[in-house]
């Protein structure tokens, strides 16, 4: 009986949310792949105002509006799909994003931001 119990147990499916299993990005990251994303929905025509690398409401908007016009679940969370649909690429794998190319980002983030308040 414990056997059968256990058979049972193993193959049953479970019901997992659509794409975002796996999500890669979503409101609040920010870097810059964050911002290739923002520029590529911006080329495409989606509305996300100057890109700046940050995942903002605004992104997750022209997201969703991309998602939906793709057929896709417009949940606002670049997932493999939406990824790959919008970049036409696989997602970068986290273990590739160094402290290095974080520490980069912030670097040029902040020189942007000093060169906006020279006078």
């Amino acid at each position: 009986m414990l056997g059968v119990v256990l058979a049972a147990a193993t193959t049953a499916t479970v019901a997992l949310p659509a794409q975002n299993v796996f999500a890669s990005f979503k409101q609040g990251q920010s870097g810059p792949e964050v911002a290739a994303i923002q520029e590529q929905l911006l080329m495409e025509g989606y509305d996300i105002g100057i890109p700046d690398g940050v995942y903002g409401a605004r992104t997750v908007a022209a997201v969703k509006k991309y998602q939906a016009s793709m057929g896709l679940a417009a949940d606002g969370v670049i997932g493999n799909f939406t990824y790959k649909k919008l970049m036409g690429k696989d997602p970068p794998h986290p273990a590739f994003q160094s402290e290095l190319r974080q520490q980069l980002w912030v670097w040029q983030q902040h020189r942007q931001s000093i060169d906006q308040h020279r006078i």
